[in-house]
């Protein structure tokens, strides 16, 4: 299926991979800073040690650069779009059968062994994030990781199995708090469509349950949905008529997207731009800046031949294929690789200096290690769930 621009489907593939790898990427990004320039996120200058530019930074609208709840939004949104997108394409009940009963093993085989790295890392007394955390101010955050994590046997093999999956524990790894919602939203995106399957007015029906969940606060739930939303709109919007609207469109949703991007998680913003935008969504709904802003971008990629064709350079693509394990792993390289590099550098280079090292050091590292896991790991995993669903699952003929 083409998109409402010009690019093929295969195009289409790289470029949402590109934005996965970017938004994979950003949440690294995030955390290193939170690491070392903790006061773009405190907006405490007490404890910014660059004379106070990560909290200006932090309060600019440049600041979506790094927004790591930003960036899981971009993921949500994403998914529901992906895991969607071929059934409209199809419209055949076994494509979402397929893919729900492959879920839960495609993503539990990278997470478990990622929490069996972590929980021996901790074991065995290789996290050095407290000695840094003190070094950087980031006790907090930081300095917290990890801390009185102890597992009897039956609470390990919970949390290996369940605990991480269904319930979001981060305590081996901070950011598997998005697994629980990553599958549940899953699952949300395959019952809706099962139910709507071949239904009048599905796109109402989508619009009130979106209405309900905004409503409700359910902010996370409305990503996968807004999601479904792009397909629903690649299907009945007919862009390629309208190529002034399509350009100004885009570029709407680009600023847009990262005005409501840079909106900090904390909400302190007071006698900052992001105060005066509150209006919009309410006291108790500002939580969703950052789903919309999600959304719109991914929309104007969507609406966009330039956009995609940068989300299908090279290194968006590789990016992307390491994605998930670049996001499972960042936390374990941090306390590890990343301590060990700065502290052996701290001494001697000023602060900014040292920082740099330590990220350049920390990236190649990374990426080194995500590349292998997903190629031995991820990709292991991809397979056994698609012998899973064949051998135990799939339709008789």
């Amino acid at each position: 299926m083409a998109t409402a621009g010009t690019t093929t489907t295969t195009s289409k593939v790289a470029y949402l991979d590109g934005i996965r790898g970017a938004a994979a990427f950003g949440v690294y990004l995030h955390h290193f800073c939170l690491i070392f320039f903790t006061a773009f996120f405190t907006f405490d200058v007490k404890a910014s040690l660059v004379g106070g530019l990560d909290n200006r930074y932090g309060h600019s609208v440049f600041s979506f650069l790094t927004n790591g709840h930003f960036f899981v939004c971009i993921f949500f949104v994403l998914s529901g779009y992906v895991l969607s997108r071929k059934y409209f394409h199809d419209n055949k009940l076994e494509t979402l059968i397929s893919a729900a009963q492959r879920r839960y093993i495609r993503l539990f085989v990278p997470v478990g062994i990622a929490l069996i790295l972590s929980y021996v890392l901790l074991k065995c007394g290789l996290y050095g994030n407290k000695k840094v955390a003190d070094m950087t101010n980031s006790q907090w955050w930081f300095g917290g990781m990890w801390n009185g994590v102890t597992y009897p046997t039956r609470a390990l093999f919970e949390s290996f199995f369940f605990n991480t999956m269904l319930n979001g524990d981060g305590r081996l790894d901070t950011t598997l708090w998005t697994l629980s919602v990553e599958l549940m939203g899953s699952y949300f995106v395959f019952a809706f469509l099962m139910f709507t399957h071949n239904t009048r007015n599905r796109g109402f029906s989508l619009a009130m349950v979106m209405l309900a969940c905004y409503a409700t606060s359910h902010f996370h739930t409305l990503d996968f949905l807004l999601g479904i939303a792009l397909n629903y709109s690649e299907k009945s919007i007919d862009y390629k008529k309208m190529p002034f609207v399509r350009r100004i469109g885009v570029v709407v949703m680009l600023v847009v997207a990262c005005v409501l991007g840079s909106m900090p998680t904390t909400f302190l913003f007071e006698g900052t731009l992001f105060e005066r935008l509150t209006f919009i969504f309410g006291e108790h709904n500002r939580q969703f800046a950052h789903p919309i802003g999600g959304f719109l971008l991914v929309y104007a990629f969507t609406l966009s031949p330039g956009l995609q064709k940068i989300g299908s350079l090279g290194i968006f693509r590789f990016l992307g294929r390491i994605s998930f394990s670049l996001y499972v792993l960042h936390p374990l390289v941090f306390g590890t690789a990343t301590c060990w590099i700065f502290t052996h550098v701290r001494s001697g280079p000023a602060y900014l200096q040292a920082v740099t090292i330590t990220f350049i050091g920390t990236t190649v590292v990374l990426i080194g290690i995500s590349y292998l896991y997903t190629k031995y790991i991820d990709d292991f995993g991809i397979a056994l769930a698609s012998k899973y669903y064949n051998r135990f699952c799939k339709k008789a003929n």
